[in-house]
């Protein structure tokens, strides 16, 4: 018996690259709005008292992983804006 292909138009692989592209861009968004409240409360609780990421992590709703990659995010950020000079060096 001969396999069946799935061919799908033009039309139809643009309207699902479209659909990932603006999928994408909400997520992205999703996350620097995250990032954002993640730096507010850690302002607010204290970068470096213990627990804090795990309860930013339970009042976001989302995993204690995903905290700990936003702050290492933020503290990069931060030490950009800090330091300019050095890390347009690091860039080159």
């Amino acid at each position: 018996m001969p396999k069946q292909t799935n061919k799908l138009t033009s039309e139809q692989l643009f309207k699902r690259a479209g659909g990932r592209r603006r999928y994408n861009l909400e997520r992205q968004d999703a996350a620097s709005k995250r990032r954002g409240e993640v730096r507010r409360l850690l302002d607010l609780y204290g970068r470096e008292r213990r627990g804090t990421q795990a309860r930013i992590a339970r009042e976001l709703h989302v995993s204690r992983t995903t905290v700990c990659r936003d702050v290492q995010i933020v503290k990069l950020l931060d030490w950009t804006l800090k330091h300019p000079a050095k890390a347009i060096k690091l860039l080159w």
